[in-house]
């Protein structure tokens, strides 16, 4: 069994000269080859549309904006798509500002023990 885990900085779901980027082909492509696909750097508020590809569920946390920033738009931000079929072995752990923590269900892997996964996005020390 291969289970496939890709991760891209997508660097903001929306541009302005790309429009959104999660309708890309290329992208697509690569999310309908993954089982689990994880998007950091998304820019999105929590009310934002993603457009999440059919067959795929999602877990999203939002992008912040700190307090000592005034102007700009918020950063960070992680958007994690998975197989529908994995709906019941792919559980959220913990959520914080900048991570995202995962278990993958031992059987679903047909291995021994359960997967833990961590999503992190770690911005830069002067934004």
């Amino acid at each position: 069994m291969s289970f496939k885990i890709s991760s891209w900085n997508i660097q903001g779901l929306h541009s302005s000269t790309f429009g959104m980027k999660s309708t890309d082909p290329e992208l697509i492509n690569t999310v309908n080859s993954s089982d689990v696909f994880i998007l950091v750097e998304t820019w999105c508020c929590a009310d934002m549309s993603t457009h999440c590809p059919n067959g795929y569920r999602e877990l999203i946390v939002p992008s912040y904006k700190k307090t000592k920033v005034r102007c700009g738009r918020a950063s960070g931000g992680i958007i994690v798509w998975y197989r529908e079929e994995l709906r019941a072995a792919l559980c959220p752990i913990q959520r914080g500002d900048t991570h995202l923590w995962m278990k993958i269900r031992k059987d679903t892997l047909q291995n021994n023990t359960d997967l833990y996964l961590c999503v992190i996005y770690m911005p830069p020390a002067d934004s």
